[in-house]
Order: structure tokens, then sequence, then C-alpha cells
């Protein structure tokens, strides 16, 4: 009961200097326990997951010859496809425009990274194609595409925006973005003006904002959403990958990145991650390389998430006003439930 008041009197002090927030961000969650994780309470396990190729049409761009030609992307997760918003690309690489001139695909122009060109055709069984142009990512500004399923319903513009997290380790060198469902694609749309959506609800099913799939569960949409890529042509190949993937370490299903309203902790608007790595840097670990992983955790964190949807643990003591949305602030209240705590429990 005493570490239960304690922790409430510290979230307190959070409150009261303005760095505990509520804030709409991705985290991982489970849609079995229905809830959100801490990175401590996930396992990585080998998860077999589809594998697809998928086409962007160029709608506009300052490279003429790009417009009308399909920008290819390779994700391990196709249902997030519904809750594309964007596409990224690396200044610093070298991309190349090719035509393929034989098969199901003849006549096609597609645009992958130079260094990935003979994994793509290798996987997508492009046997002929010539090279038409070669240029730098940093050409890309600007560039506007269509999404895979303009025709059916989606038909907002898909920018093309730089980004250092694209790399050339697996895949076309160009990454598709779904703000709702993962970190690096949520803070590279946030920075240029794209707000993510909940897409996905908390059992895993997707919402009204998705349009053809409300309402179908993510774990069994891959094979829709591969079928539409098909029936729209924009489908260049589809395998399938064993690799490591975060699972529950309670229920062992696997976990999604998924945008919720959640209350998190800032590190940076009160210094707070200043303060941990002084601290770190003034105790003494036993073993001590405890110290170095500790703080390589606290140096890149994002804020920390402190909510949980669940019936254990210490709640928040947080009141927000239902017609306003205001947080009371008040220490009188706060010590108030400290001291119920103390003698109760929360």
């Amino acid at each position: 009961f005493e570490a239960e008041a304690q922790i409430v009197r510290e979230l307190g002090k959070f409150l009261k200097e303005g760095s505990l927030y509520r804030g709409f961000k991705p985290v991982l969650w489970s849609t079995v326990e229905k809830t959100a994780l801490a990175d401590a309470e996930v396992e990585y396990q080998d998860h077999k997951s589809d594998t697809i190729y998928a086409a962007f049409t160029v709608r506009t761009s300052a490279i003429e010859d790009l417009i009308g030609s399909d920008i290819i992307i390779w994700t391990t997760t196709p249902w997030t496809i519904p809750a594309n918003k964007a596409l990224a690309y690396n200044d610093g690489l070298q991309y190349v425009l090719i035509k393929i001139t034989e098969g199901t695909f003849e006549e096609k122009k597609i645009v992958i990274a130079e260094t990935l060109l003979e994994n793509v055709i290798k996987e997508c069984n492009i046997n002929n194609f010539k090279i038409l142009k070669k240029f730098k990512g940093s050409n890309f500004k600007g560039t506007i595409c269509r999404h895979p399923f303009s025709n059916i319903g989606y038909e907002y513009d898909i920018p093309m925006l730089q980004a250092r997290f694209v790399t050339t380790e697996q895949g076309t060198g160009i990454v598709h973005c779904a703000p709702s469902h993962g970190p690096d694609d949520f803070n590279l749309c946030l920075n240029n003006g794209i707000k993510a959506l909940e897409t996905v609800d908390g059992d895993g099913r997707y919402t009204k904002n998705v349009p053809l799939f409300e309402g179908l569960h993510i774990f069994k949409s891959n094979s829709v959403v591969i079928e539409k890529l098909k029936q729209q042509k924009k489908l260049l190949s589809s395998g399938e990958l064993v690799h490591s993937y975060p699972h529950s370490w309670r229920s062992k299903a696997p976990l999604v990145h998924r945008a919720t309203p959640q209350w998190f902790i800032s590190m940076d608007s009160h210094k707070l991650r200043e303060k941990a790595l002084k601290s770190i840097d003034e105790t003494i670990f036993y073993p001590s390389k405890g110290k170095e992983r500790l703080k390589a955790m606290i140096e890149t964190r994002p804020d920390w998430c402190v909510s949980r949807q669940r019936v254990w643990g210490v709640p928040l003591p947080i009141f927000v006003n239902k017609k306003t949305k205001k947080i009371l602030i008040d220490s009188e209240v706060n010590e108030n439930i400290a001291k119920i705590y103390e003698k109760e429990g929360s």
C-alpha cells in the first residue's frame, strides 16, 4: 500500500509540472489482452508473415519520366496498406526507373533503389527489362502518388517524403508509411502535417475510417488486401517470410503497432532525460554492464507510455472534465488519494 501511495505522489508531481500528458501515438498493442504493452512485456519470436511488392502510381513529379510509372514498396504487413498515407525515400540513395519488356507486367515502368534491383527482379520473376533512368533520391522531392486502391474509394494523394530510416537492407528502398501503425511512420507523417487516424480498434478490427474493410480483423485481412491489390493490378508479387516479430509475454500472441490515446510522461519537456542520465552516471552498477544498457535505453527512449488498459496496476490519479476535457491539477486531491491508498490500497 505504501509503495502504491508513493507511485501516486510521483505521478502527481509529473501531472503538476505538466510533463504527464494524454497523447495519441502508436504503441505495441495486444488484440488478445486488449491493452498497450510496455517494452519489458514484449518478447520476440519467429513468426510467418505474408510479404508483398505493391505499386503506387506516380501522379505528379518534377521528374517527368516518372509520371505514370509505379513506385514499388515491399512490406511484411499487407493489412497496413489500407492505412497508408505516404511513401518514404532516402535523399542519399540512387534509384532506377526500369521498363519491364515481357511477361504479365510487360510495358510497366517501375521505380526501385539501384542496389536492390537484382533482388527485386528475382523475387518478382521479372526476366527482361531495360533501365530507362538513374537518379538521386533527392529528385523525388514534391512527387505525389495515388493509393493502390484509388479507383475503389481511396482517392487521396500519397506524398513522397524524405526519411533517414529508409535503408537498402531489404525491400525496395522506398517504405510505405501507415502513421497509425508504426513509430517511424507516425513521426514522419506528423512532421509533414499528416495526421494518424484510429484505423484499428482494441479488438484488432478495422474502424469506420477504413473504407471497404470496416469490421474485418487485421489478422484475417492479409489475403483480402492481397486479393484487392491483384484485382487493381497493383500487386507485383507476394510470398512468405519467417522473421523475428514482437509477441506478448502473457498470451504469446503477436502484437501490432496501434495508434491509440494513451498517457505519457515527457522525457524532454522538464529535462527528465537529462536528470535520469545524470543519476545513472552517479550510480555504481553491479554488474557494471547494466549501466550501459540502461543508459542506452534512456538516451533513445521516446516519451514514456504509462497507461495500460488493465484491471490491475496502480490507477493514474487523473480527473478529466467531461465537457471541457481539462485535467484537474490539485495537490490536495492528489495527496488525499495517496492517503487512502496508504490505508486501503489502490
